[in-house]
């Protein structure tokens, strides 16, 4: 389905908000959604909807073909905003600063999150806390993301193919056009965290699945890249023998702690890494 316009309070709008989703309601997310944007300080926005439109790359991709603002700013279609300031802070900071490719917010669990996705916040990285003034090289993510429209020109726009990985993805095309991110000050969206335990391994089954892709692109990038049949065989088995020591330690900062929900997310991903590699070896053979 084509992207549609769906608010338009000016002619020249400043500021494209763009919202890929699956079905245009997320259980009622996207209209609250919509009408947080529209109760923004800063008016002048368009509001773009791309329903059905899969991977969400290509999604945001057809969204910018009708956008006219001199910003775009990305939105999951399952965020809270979190202040009616967002749109006026991050257009001032985009304004501020020419060599800026790109912008975001912080991104919180949700007050009212059960104890098992405020685990899930705490112990994976998924939520990145509020600063009190612009951080330079901050992890900015498609939860709520801006561009300069002319940026994204020159980055060429998003991947039209990309699975997983979108967040790394367009951090390492604003760099390579010599532009810095950042994360704009006092400025946050509620994003929910997985609600049962088989969502999250289905999760991050879905992330080990986009690797082999990823590190097409990026070896760099990847922590460990598979170059054959047996090394993607070690590469589970390590994860799994791994599994248990893991628990135990603070990935993040490699000090003691208890993270289980982080070494079973790093096991899955692993497994599904080495298991769709080998499956996309298999069909190029074919």
């Amino acid at each position: 389905m084509p992207a549609k316009l769906a608010y338009e309070p000016s002619e020249s709008p400043r500021v494209s908000v763009i919202i890929p989703s699956r079905d245009g309601f997320r259980d009622g997310a996207v209209p609250r959604l919509m009408d947080q944007i529209k109760a923004q300080t800063f008016g002048n926005v368009e509001i773009i909807l791309v329903i059905g439109e899969r991977p969400n790359g290509h999604a945001r991709n057809v969204g910018v073909e009708i956008a006219r603002g001199k910003h775009f700013i990305f939105v999951d279609d399952d965020i809270t905003l979190g202040s009616s300031h967002i749109i006026q802070k991050i257009v001032s900071v985009l304004d501020s600063d020419p060599t800026l490719g790109g912008v975001g917010t912080s991104c919180l669990a949700p007050t009212d999150s059960t104890w098992f996705q405020k685990r899930v916040a705490k112990e994976v990285i998924g939520t990145t806390p509020v600063v009190d003034e612009v951080t330079y090289g901050g992890l900015i993510m498609h939860a709520c993301l801006a561009i300069p429209s002319k940026v994204y020109d020159e980055i060429g726009g998003e991947s039209d193919t990309l699975e997983t990985g979108t967040d790394t993805d367009v951090r390492i095309r604003i760099d390579r056009a010599g532009y810095r991110t950042a994360l704009v000050p006092d400025s946050w969206v509620y994003h929910p965290q997985d609600k049962t335990l088989r969502q999250f391994v289905m999760h991050y089954w879905w992330y080990g699945k986009g690797t082999p892709q990823m590190a097409e692109l990026y070896p760099e990038h990847i922590g460990k890249t598979i170059e054959s049949y047996w090394g993607a065989l070690l590469y589970m088995v390590h994860g799994l023998v791994t599994f248990l020591p893991r628990i135990f330690l603070e990935s993040r900062h490699a000090k003691p702690g208890f993270t289980p929900l982080n070494a079973l997310a790093d096991t899955v991903r692993r497994i599904s890494y080495g298991y769709h590699w080998m499956r996309k070896r298999n069909h190029r053979k074919r």
